[in-house]
């Protein structure tokens, strides 16, 4: 579903300056906790907290709506948008291109109904071996990892992706993979890296 305007009603609390730090996250462990709602647009909110003079502004939104590059041009606009309110000035944002999400959409729902797609899919998956499972091993429990890399190690990842010429993003899913494959009893480990549709 793509709907071409939707209405995003931010929160807003006056806080002292303080206190900012600890209303946002917060405000950041319920949302975590909520999640969003697929079923209903928008899947974003927003909190703003002010102190009469300061403001603070934080989002919380899907990726599917907002990716790295949509993110970094939303808030070039909201700051635009913003100043010329403030200072009464007219503004026009940039136009949108002429691809949009609809038409991927469009695009999309045409692949999933045609039959030369689902043909070439069935075939690539007939290919592949399904990984037998352990009995010993839990497949139901998820649990969360947080690591603090070393600088030395993350300078390390960008020189190997700029010597592979490979996006960082690549470097860091193969050491996932190579992970995966020395902690699992499975040989060739499955994952997945979300993309987008431009």
């Amino acid at each position: 579903v793509v709907n071409p305007h939707v209405r995003l009603v931010p929160e807003v609390l006056t806080v002292r300056e303080p206190d900012v730090a600890e209303v946002r996250a917060s405000w950041q462990r319920q949302v975590t906790k909520d999640g969003l709602d697929l079923a209903k647009a928008p899947i974003m909110r927003c909190l703003v907290l002010t102190d009469g003079d300061i403001g603070w502004c934080t989002f919380a939104t899907h990726h599917s709506l907002l990716d790295g590059w949509s993110h970094s041009r939303f808030m070039v606009e909201l700051a635009t948008l913003y100043d010329a309110e403030i200072s009464g000035r007219a503004v026009q944002t940039p136009v949108p291109p002429n691809g949009t999400s609809a038409e991927f959409v469009r695009l999309e729902t045409e692949a999933v109904r045609s039959p030369q797609t689902s043909l070439f899919w069935n075939q690539e998956l007939a290919q592949l071996r399904p990984a037998r499972r352990q009995d010993n091993v839990s497949h139901a429990a998820t649990r969360q990892v947080v690591l603090d890399l070393p600088d030395a190690l993350l300078t390390g990842v960008e020189e190997v992706a700029a010597r592979l010429r490979v996006p960082v993003r690549s470097v860091y899913l193969a050491a996932h993979l190579r992970a995966l494959s020395a902690e699992s009893p499975i040989e060739t480990p499955t994952t997945g890296l979300v993309v987008n549709g431009r």
